[in-house]
């Protein structure tokens, strides 16, 4: 594998669901969120919780991570004087990692990606924490120094999506968007916010599936 093209081509994964895939790989995640839900909200009151809850009837049914914050943030919106933030959530997600269930026949082929790792930039943008990342990485055996940068969302006030992050990897390495993919399994939180800067997109349901969809990629813009 190796980089024919005069013109820089990048590479960006995101990780939970694409790296690796599975019918059940998130069901352990609704049981962990209901049970620590009420930290996600630290600054009211049990009365204010409670009137939340029912003013916010979706609060108890978000369980991923992007739906969780845009409660928070419309929960903000409502009520400024309760100075609430998703660090709380942040910081939750980075020192309480999910119990992923991780098949084993559905992952992200090592040599692979170790190889466009060597002969491209490859970035992770993922929605994930840090220590979440680094331990399901570890579990996977892909070392974190193969990658250009490995980024968490910190869902900001003034973009809670991917997009800055995808256009400060465009200004990096001043590379095109129609030389650039964004690899993910989530329309909305992966793909969308790629399609805005004109960066190529491909949909991955089964980790099994990259290599062929990301050489197909790589062969319409070397050949």
């Amino acid at each position: 594998m190796k980089n024919n093209t005069n013109e820089k081509i990048v590479i960006i994964f995101d990780f939970d669901g694409t790296m690796y895939s599975g019918k059940h790989k998130f069901d352990n995640i609704p049981p962990a969120i209901e049970t620590a839900r009420r930290l996600f909200l630290p600054q009211l009151d049990d009365k204010e919780y409670s009137d939340i809850c029912r003013e916010f009837p979706e609060w108890n049914r978000v369980t991923s991570g992007k739906d969780i914050v845009d409660v928070i943030y419309a929960i903000k919106e409502r009520y400024p004087s309760y100075a609430i933030s998703p660090t709380s959530f942040w910081e939750w997600q980075n020192n309480s990692r999910y119990d992923i269930i991780i098949d084993e026949n559905e992952v992200i082929d090592i040599d692979y990606l170790h190889g466009l790792c060597d002969n491209y930039p490859v970035y992770i943008v993922s929605n994930s924490s840090p220590n979440h990342l680094k331990h399901y990485m570890n579990k996977l055996s892909i070392p974190c120094a193969w990658f250009k940068d490995i980024i968490s969302n910190r869902f900001e006030e003034y973009d809670r999506t991917k997009e800055h992050y995808y256009k400060d990897i465009l200004d990096i390495e001043s590379a095109k968007p129609s030389n650039t993919v964004v690899i993910g399994d989530s329309d909305i939180s992966d793909l969308e916010p790629a399609r805005r800067l004109g960066i190529e997109t491909i949909y991955i349901d089964n980790a099994n599936d990259i290599p062929t969809a990301v050489n197909k990629f790589l062969e319409e813009r070397e050949n």
